[in-house]
């Protein structure tokens, strides 16, 4: 990475580069984090004093080179360690685990600070091709706010009802009210926030509980924690709590402000008149604010009541005034604005007087003046009209119909009612399975008058999928079906497609030819280019590739032998899907090559003339990626397979790059498991390039497959440690220390509690690939139960010593294993390892 770093900043102003480290977790080595502040700062002082030719030299040189603001500041946000675009992080459901032990300890509450922080997650912005060819750089990056911690809301759901968090809530509320204000600078540095809209509404539509709160975005917990620590402090700290309250005025962005008018909306301790007062302020701005509407309005519902009468009418002038116009676009048509205006004025006066408050007879007056004007406007029951947007599933618009129950009725339905409005609900698909002699004649009637509803057809098809339909419909609706027109076909492709794949998993005894004409009519469609991010996920939710498996499922139920041949009639069509010249059967020969092994076996000749040249990257690296996809799909040591493509298979790692996510796993835990059982077909020389070859994530997923396969051996760890990982580590396994990384080492601590008696060896050899851990809990609790501690005490003391530090993830386990080293060696209490991991644990005990 230090060789690289030169080259880095001279591309600081490449968004592809800010992605790449984002994706990486954010985290820059020091020497390279110092090197980027300084060229920051350089090229800061050379547009601050207008240096307009040495810019022009360095640009000559790397266009790339300075960054635009914009671009700056990513920078410095991924300096800072705000960026993070890496996923997974479960620490807080450990938060939590640890919570339930010992209560909020002072190190478990910074811990908690440091999981709820808020990062930026960036992302390539997904835009046409002519808007990325008018973009500036900045323009290509998207950024979306998030935690450090993934799923929080179901991690922090489960202490709802202990009682112990509830009482910690009050320690907690300031935390979560700064890590909300951070949240929200941040939107507001990527251009997304401001003082006046943070668009929080969209996120979190209430704040109060509704359903409303779809919890897409973890980081609104925030402002659940808030709201819910609020609560319980104003009952148990009713001064801290309105202190806090009136705190939040001071914060500028519209969240404040809605979380100040709920808390004034609970009329607990929060007087009326500070409620108004704070209700119009800034001219009656957050009145009438599409930020603040939820609230706004609950609170004018909750204040009604308890206002006196000069203050009632104080409200009642401020809502009759009306919004004023900076709220609205010039480009509101005006009689358009005084709509709307109206129909603000009119929801607030209504929403007073719901709970019978009399109101003045100016502002009676026009509401039902408004009311007139407008007489269908009403008080939604479901409160949907408190809410700038609102999200639901459709059900209202729609409506259900029965179908006839005669043939000839049914076909007349379906001409008039083909399936396409999905206002229009009906029990089309229950016929389907219940009646299907019904159904099937009906359709066979529209057939011969030349009516096709491809949306009924469509569902039938799903329907007759299911394996306890597929006999019965394909016997008598593959005669009617290979009637459909040539224009109708590409419509219906998808769902016959995916019928005839599971017509084969069975005997097909009836209409053999109809389903190889079906087959053939679907391959020779045409088909859009299509980008293959997934490949395998797009090949078994294709046209071709449903057609393949469904040949593939129509072979496989024959009584398959080595050598056996394959049949004539599907010699031909996988020949011709081996055409590399016809790109839209790469997802037909994907699914060949996830099934090469059992070609290769039944018929070699054909497989080596065939499928297997395509696995060589030399001819072509697209449709060698295809066929590796598909392969390492489910992936099977079968040596004479794999010594037909072993060179392509070791020539694969220096394409591992361009392999899919999966595929890279793949691919590498295969090579691993082929490393740790050679046989004949392969040497270390060989073996030893791939690691070399093969980048840090690569290695990663090697020392993960290592420690699984020896924690499979069981019984046999010492002979799996002695016979399969002990010649991989010498022969085999990069000796530099360089490549070591925190993945590594923690799967070499799996690893080395794995072997059994040989621990002490394994350790001895693994030490220096091995590091601090934040998390040991499962180390101690594996040290404990293969009785590491009391068998080999000095060794588990070094081991121990090595993976722990200070962190909040120290439990009684730690201790456990102490005693039964101390139970073991007495002597070894007195060493210095011994001590400092005693008084590690002595400090995150809980205070009593």
């Amino acid at each position: 990475m230090r060789n690289l770093s030169p080259w880095f900043v001279r591309h600081l102003n490449d968004p592809k580069l800010l992605l790449w480290f984002a994706n990486q977790g954010g985290k820059l080595n020091y020497f390279l984090t110092n090197l980027i502040e300084k060229e920051l700062e350089y090229y800061k002082s050379l547009e601050g004093n207008e240096k307009k030719e040495e810019i022009a030299l360095i640009l000559r040189h790397s266009k790339n080179a300075i960054p635009s603001p914009v671009m700056r500041k990513y920078w410095q946000l991924l300096l800072t360690g705000r960026i993070d675009s890496t996923q997974n992080n479960f620490e807080l459901h450990q938060w939590v685990a640890q919570f339930k032990q010992d209560g909020l300890t002072v190190a478990l509450k910074m811990k908690l600070r440091e999981l709820l922080s808020p990062k930026i997650s960036l992302r390539k912005f997904v835009s046409t091709r002519q808007e990325i060819g008018n973009s500036s750089p900045e323009l290509l990056i998207d950024g979306e706010l998030r935690l450090t911690s993934d799923h929080v809301h179901s991690a922090l759901g489960e202490l709802s009802k202990e009682a112990n968090w509830k009482d910690a809530l009050p320690q907690l509320l300031d935390d979560f009210t700064m890590l909300l204000r951070d949240a929200i600078e941040l939107k507001a540095e990527l251009g997304k926030a401001t003082e006046l809209a943070d668009m929080t509404y969209i996120a979190q539509p209430s704040i109060s509980e509704h359903s409303q709160n779809r919890k897409f975005d973890d980081w609104t917990t925030l402002i659940e924690l808030i709201r819910d620590a609020w609560l319980v402090t104003s009952v148990c700290y009713p001064e801290q709590a309105l202190f806090a309250a009136k705190k939040w005025q001071f914060y500028p962005y519209p969240i404040f402000r809605r979380l100040m008018f709920f808390a004034a909306a609970q009329k607990s301790i929060i007087s009326s008149a500070t409620g108004l007062e704070w209700l119009l302020s800034d001219n009656c701005r957050w009145l009438w604010s599409t930020e603040t509407k939820r609230e706004a309005i609950r609170l004018i519902v909750a204040l009604g009541s308890h206002l006196t009468r000069d203050d009632l009418l104080n409200l009642e002038q401020a809502i009759i005034k009306g919004p004023p116009d900076e709220l609205f676009g010039e480009s509101v048509e005006l009689e358009r604005l005084e709509q709307i205006k109206d129909h603000m004025i009119w929801l607030r006066l209504a929403k007073l007087k719901m709970n019978n408050i009399e109101l003045s007879e100016e502002a009676s007056t026009k509401l039902e003046t408004i009311q007139t004007t407008y007489p269908l406007w009403s008080i939604a029951a479901d409160e949907r009209d408190e809410f700038p947007f609102w999200m639901g599933n459709g059900e209202e618009f729609q409506s259900f119909k029965q179908t006839p129950k005669s043939r000839k009725e049914l076909a007349d339905w379906l001409k008039q009612n083909p399936g396409d409005d999905w206002r229009n609900e009906d029990d089309w698909q229950q016929r389907c399975q219940n009646d299907f002699s019904t159904v099937a004649t009906s359709l066979c009637i529209l057939v011969k008058e030349g009516f096709w509803p491809l949306k009924r057809w469509q569902q039938a098809l799903q329907i007759w999928s299911d394996d306890k339909y597929t006999a019965r419909s394909w016997r008598y609706i593959a005669p009617i079906l290979i009637k459909i027109p040539n224009n109708i076909l590409p419509e219906l492709s998808h769902a016959l497609g995916y019928w005839i794949k599971s017509v084969a998993k069975f005997s097909v005894t009836h209409h053999e030819e109809i389903f190889f004409n079906f087959c053939n009519q679907i391959l020779n469609l045409d088909y859009p280019e299509t980008k293959f991010d997934d490949p395998v996920m797009m090949a078994i939710n294709h046209p071709v590739g449903y057609v393949t498996q469904a040949i593939l499922n129509r072979w496989f139920v024959r009584k398959l032998e080595d050598g056996q041949k394959l049949p004539t009639n599907i010699k031909v069509i996988f020949t011709e899907l081996c055409d590399i010249k016809i790109e839209k059967f790469r997802l037909a020969r994907l699914l060949l090559a996830a099934n090469a092994i059992t070609l290769f076996r039944v018929d070699p000749d054909w497989s080596f003339n065939h499928l297997l040249n395509i696995f060589n990257w030399e001819i072509s690296k697209i449709e060698a990626r295809m066929v590796w996809e598909g392969f390492l799909w489910t992936p099977r040591l079968y040596y004479p397979f794999l010594e037909a493509i072993k060179p392509h298979l070791l020539k694969t790692a220096t394409f591992y790059e361009i392999l899919g996510k999966n595929s890279k796993q793949q691919y590498v835990a295969f090579i691993t498991h082929i490393s740790l059982n050679r046989g004949e077909t392969f040497n270390y020389s060989e073996l030893k390039d791939i690691y070399h070859i093969l980048p840090s994530d690569g290695l990663d997923i090697t020392a993960e497959v290592l420690a699984r396969a020896q924690e499979s051996a069981a019984d046999q760890r010492e002979e799996h440690w002695d016979n399969r990982i002990l010649p991989f580590w010498r022969n085999i396994w990069p000796k530099s220390l360089e490549v070591v990384s925190d993945n590594i080492s923690k799967e070499l601590i799996r690893l080395c509690i794995a072997t059994g008696n040989r621990f002490p060896s394994a350790l001895k050899l693994l030490l220096p690939w091995i590091s601090y851990k934040q998390n040991i809990i499962n180390d101690l609790h594996l040290l404990h139960s293969l009785n590491h501690c009391s068998n080999f005490p000095e060794e588990a003391l070094i081991l121990l010593d090595k993976i722990t530090y200070d962190s909040p993830w120290i439990s009684n386990m730690l201790n456990d294993c102490l005693r039964e080293i101390e139970s073991a060696n007495p002597e070894l209490t007195k060493t210095p390892k011994f001590i400092r991991l005693h008084q590690i644990w002595k400090k995150h005990q809980p205070v009593k």
